[in-house]
């Protein structure tokens, strides 16, 4: 120990014997302390007994020196002064009770109890001595010359035990204020753990501890919402129904997924696709023409309708004149509308009945040589498309495709008697040779009712 200073009393001349030690005070004139052995020893002036200690005080753990009296608190909690006591400063009160600290002001004196009171009495001039009501329990006191200072006892939680010991691993902040208490103070703690928000982690810094927040890593929602995290429930048109699940977003009647638009509730179409829609846009088809005098405002490719009309193309891949959108046959110049036939197919009419030679029955022109005595071989120039031919001794029989027999002018036998009409197959097949039946068709037969006159050799069938 060293001590140097005002001397006149020898308080500043420490005792060759005093050794090691853990405490020491000094009052006005005198010096007290405390050995690592835990005994008291007091020098300097004693004019007062101040420095005369009391026998039998035994092991102490603190000491205080007032101006002229000391204070000594020993290992067992019990209070000790000595000295100067005009003011009762010496005077232990006899309610004190055991103690945890001392403390000595110019002429009066303070304790701690064991309960955390503040304990203080002698001079009391400026209310040094004077404890404030409700002060409530303390872990320290400390007198001035006439002024005092103590270190409230914490127990936030009111549970008995001082804070500070409660504070390791109960200080979230280290702040030096339980958590517990801190939450009691109004601490938000969400999700009730017992450990302030603050002190939580909030991944999307969105002000919501994650334990709290539905959507922990979107720092725009602490909730799915409609739309789920990380989507925006962004309400365009104001129905109540977000976006990610409205059809319509801008409710202008045209679904999102064909509207150019879909939050512009003003435009719905983009023509020429140059992001202005039609309705703000006075070119609509981006071909140079404004709509004022387009007469197709909506097709880049014409001005006018046309033959096909707007948004249609007047192409005429026949070259016929007639534009494919009125032309029955588009790749058969010869025709603009199939007929009998069919496009690519001419409606040729060889013996001009008015049904086209594709849809009559197959057949050819009649040719004959050989003798003519009887006119045999002159074909008649009227005989058309034949189906089926006959050879008779000195005369010809045809069967037209119009379904009509011819035969030669020559006969050398008179016609027979009998004429017979049928309308049936039956009756037809009966009654002609059998030559003639293999050479004409039976969808021929089947088509009309026929006259059916047997001329002997020849045989006449005509249409009824």
């Amino acid at each position: 120990m060293r001590a140097w200073g005002y001397n006149d009393y020898g308080q500043a001349t420490v005792p060759a014997d005093l050794g090691v030690c853990s405490q020491i005070e000094g009052g006005l004139g005198h010096t007290i302390a405390i050995t690592h052995a835990g005994l008291v020893r007091v020098w300097g002036s004693n004019s007062l007994g101040q420095a005369t200690t009391p026998t039998g005080l035994g092991i102490c753990t603190q000491v205080a020196a007032g101006w002229y009296h000391s204070v000594a608190l020993t290992q067992t909690g019990a209070v000790h002064a000595w000295g100067y006591n005009a003011y009762e400063q010496v005077t232990v009160p006899a309610t004190l009770g055991l103690c945890t600290s001392v403390s000595a002001g110019d002429m009066y004196t303070m304790a701690l109890t064991m309960a955390g009171d503040v304990r203080a009495w002698g001079r009391n001039a400026e209310t040094q001595a004077t404890i404030p009501p409700n002060l409530g329990a303390c872990t320290q006191v400390a007198a001035g010359r006439r002024h005092t200072l103590v270190i409230k006892y914490l127990d936030c939680d009111g549970n008995g035990i001082e804070d500070a010991i409660e504070l390791a691993g109960n200080d979230c902040d280290a702040d030096g204020i339980l958590n517990s208490c801190e939450i009691a103070a109004g601490a938000s703690d969400c999700n009730a753990s017992g450990v302030p928000d603050s002190c939580d982690p909030d991944s999307d810094a969105d002000g919501t501890i994650d334990g709290c927040d539905g959507c922990p890593n979107d720092p725009s929602k602490i909730a799915a919402g409609q739309c789920g995290c990380g989507n925006p429930e962004t309400d365009t048109d104001g129905d109540g129904t977000a976006n990610c699940n409205d059809h319509d977003d801008d409710n202008d009647g045209v679904i999102d997924s064909v509207d150019a638009f879909p939050l512009d509730a003003n435009e719905s179409i983009d023509t020429d696709g140059d992001g202005t829609g039609n309705n703000a846009d006075t070119d609509d088809d981006g071909d140079g023409v404004a709509d004022a005098s387009d007469g197709c405002p909506l097709d880049s490719t014409k001005f006018t309708p046309g033959a096909c009309g707007c948004g249609n193309p007047d192409t005429d891949t026949d070259g016929d004149g007639t534009a494919n959108c009125n032309d029955g046959c588009p790749n058969d110049p010869a025709k603009a509308a199939p007929g009998q036939c069919g496009c690519g197919t001419p409606e040729t009419d060889t013996d001009g009945d008015g049904v086209a030679d594709c849809v009559e029955p197959g057949g050819g022109l009649g040719r004959a040589w050989g003798s003519n005595a009887s006119s045999q071989t002159a074909i008649p120039t009227d005989l058309g498309l034949c189906i089926a031919i006959e050879g008779g001794t000195d005369h010809s029989v045809a069967l037209t495709r119009a379904g009509t027999a011819r035969a030669s002018p020559h006969r050398r036998e008179p016609p027979c008697a009998q004429s017979v009409a049928s309308p049936f197959l039956s009756a037809i097949v009966g009654r002609m040779p059998a030559t003639l039946k293999r050479r004409v068709p039976i969808e021929k037969l089947l088509q009309t009712p026929v006259l059916v006159t047997h001329f002997g050799h020849c045989w006449s069938v005509e249409s009824v």
